[in-house]
């Protein structure tokens, strides 16, 4: 059950343009957490609001204050590369190894684009990339197969995934194909 309280701070920070007001805001319900004044799930509602306010309007501050926005994303897709390193020789890779921002996040129409990627000899690229579309939607996980060069062709296998350990095993299934 959430406090009127609550509901009512969570209305105003949707709507505020000082981050002065968010931080404090943050601050302000990490102490009530703390004193047992409002219970975890309230606070998880207030920190999630102000981080995507913040990062709405002060994108530098909402860094510093919770880390990149990428940053799970980075961690998630460091952790699968590295055990991919260690099950596949990805020495032949013609488009460089390791996590790498996406063209989504650096035109700035994804909220975050994560991606490993392969491709080999045959020009068949096979990437699993982490996407989220807006601070407020959840992230998924996207698995696309393509035949490079080949333009206006339809990917080989495009699908999206919700669950990381599905996005994973349908990765892993496509590298045995490819890698050489």
């Amino acid at each position: 059950m959430i406090s009127k309280n609550v509901t009512t701070l969570i209305e105003k920070l949707r709507v505020t343009e000082s981050r002065t007001s968010l931080l404090n805001a943050f601050d302000n319900a990490l102490n009530f957490k703390e004193r047992g004044k409002i219970d975890e799930h309230e606070f998880e509602l207030i920190s999630s609001e102000v981080e995507k306010r913040l990062r709405e309007i002060a994108p530098a501050q909402a860094t510093k204050k919770f880390g990149p926005k990428d940053g799970e994303a980075l961690r998630v897709l460091s952790e699968v590369y590295e055990q991919l390193k260690e099950d596949f020789d990805l020495g032949q890779n013609r488009v460089g190894n390791g996590v790498k921002v996406g063209g989504y996040m650096i035109t700035g129409t994804r909220f975050v684009d994560r991606y490993i990627s392969y491709k080999g000899a045959d020009n068949i690229n096979a990437s699993l990339a982490w996407l989220q579309i807006t601070p407020d939607e959840p992230p998924y996980l996207e698995l696309l197969v393509r035949q490079v060069g080949d333009v206006g062709a339809d990917p080989l296998r495009h699908e999206k995934f919700a669950k990381i350990s599905d996005a994973v095993t349908a990765y892993r299934a496509e590298l045995d194909k490819i890698v050489t």
